[in-house]
């Protein structure tokens, strides 16, 4: 959905600049059906979708903690939720200790230090009650 949005809005703003008086004297262009303004839209289009990377990535990452403590409420089981995030780090060779600033522009997941201290603290205020043991 995210992606629909950022190109229905990449399409508005690219028709509204085809239109500028402005850009089609700097960039010299005559109009939409002129073939020198494919470079320009490809431009465009490239450092768009990196200038907005941020934003959809800081979605994601929002969307994916709550689904991470959704599964810690839902299984009450912080061990095998922390297990599970070293295990796939490790299985996907991911960088623990990555760049905050390319994370940050970047990461669609939060990392994965931060999955795990989230997956520490759900374990330390909500502890298993010990259980009975009981004779065969």
């Amino acid at each position: 959905a995210m992606a629909s949005l950022s190109i229905l809005l990449g399409m508005a703003i690219l028709a509204l600049a085809v239109k500028s008086a402005a850009l089609k004297s700097f960039f010299g262009f005559n109009g939409p059906g002129d073939l020198t303004i494919i470079p320009v839209l490809l431009f465009v289009i490239s450092y768009g979708s990196i200038l907005q990377a941020p934003l959809e990535s800081g979605i994601s990452r929002y969307f994916e903690r709550q689904a991470d403590r959704e599964a810690l409420e839902l299984t009450g089981d912080a061990a095998s939720f922390i297990s599970c995030e070293i295990k796939l780090h490790g299985i996907n060779k991911a960088d623990l200790l990555q760049s905050p600033f390319l994370h940050w522009w970047y990461g669609s997941h939060p990392a994965a230090l931060e999955r795990i201290r989230v997956g520490e603290e759900f374990a330390a205020n909500h502890p298993k009650p010990a259980q009975e043991k009981t004779d065969p």
